[in-house]
């Protein structure tokens, strides 16, 4: 017993150790990153309320991870504190998704259709905890040209 009460101490700092990193991790890490990148995406490269996209799965591009390579992906940059955003995205007859996500990458708000539905919906301060995010919008598409007609991502 004298052997397990000098040895307890030891242990259990480095159980709080390793769970303390791994929470550093798990939590941090993932902030920090997508931080990185929206840093990367307003250092001139996009501008915030226009959609952008990833192009088409072909060999030049399959470095890009995906889901799926029929899926056409656009984003849209936001910042509440220039106001108000608007999201309208029209009709697709095949499935479509709209998500908004914070800049620690925290998944707020998800719209769907696959029956051809419009994707239409404000983006406020006391709708969602955070001010700055994107919209990510995935549609499964044949044609990238049609994919991104009629698309709106506007501040109020």
């Amino acid at each position: 017993m004298p052997r397990l009460k000098n040895i307890l101490p030891g242990l259990l700092i480095a159980v709080l150790s390793f769970w303390g990193g791994f929470e550093f991790f798990l939590r941090a890490y993932p902030y920090y990153k997508v931080n990185e990148t929206f840093k990367f995406m307003t250092n001139g490269t996009f501008e915030r309320y226009h959609w952008f996209y990833i192009p088409r799965l072909s060999g030049a591009s399959k470095g890009i991870r995906r889901v799926s390579g029929d899926i056409l992906y656009g984003y849209c940059l936001f910042d509440l504190e220039e106001g108000d955003v608007e999201i309208k995205v029209p009709a697709w007859n095949q499935f479509q998704s709209a998500s908004v996500f914070s800049m620690n990458s925290d998944h707020y708000l998800s719209e769907r259709s696959l029956d051809g539905k419009a994707l239409n919906f404000k983006i406020t301060k006391k709708s969602v905890p955070f001010s700055r995010g994107f919209i990510m919008l995935r549609r499964l598409a044949t044609n990238s040209k049609s994919h991104i007609k009629n698309l709106e991502c506007k501040k109020l």
